[in-house]
């Protein structure tokens, strides 16, 4: 199963509002920003993942140009 980008921005942005709502309980609210966190590194090493093909095909396109 491969990461799913756009469903990760999606749900970030649901705990997003959701610790925004004042009738979020704390303890909620802890468990909710210990999600995002861990889906914050998830895309953050995805997105690294992405930017390391794009230059290598960058790379290799220049070598041939």
């Amino acid at each position: 199963m491969s990461f799913d980008y756009a469903k990760s921005l999606s749900r970030m942005e649901e705990i997003r509002q959701a610790l925004d709502d004042p009738t979020t309980d704390l303890n909620n609210s802890l468990k909710l920003y210990e999600e995002g966190i861990a889906l914050y590194r998830q895309m953050k090493t995805y997105l690294d993942e992405m930017e390391q093909k794009f230059e290598a095909i960058r790379a290799e396109a220049d070598g041939d140009a």
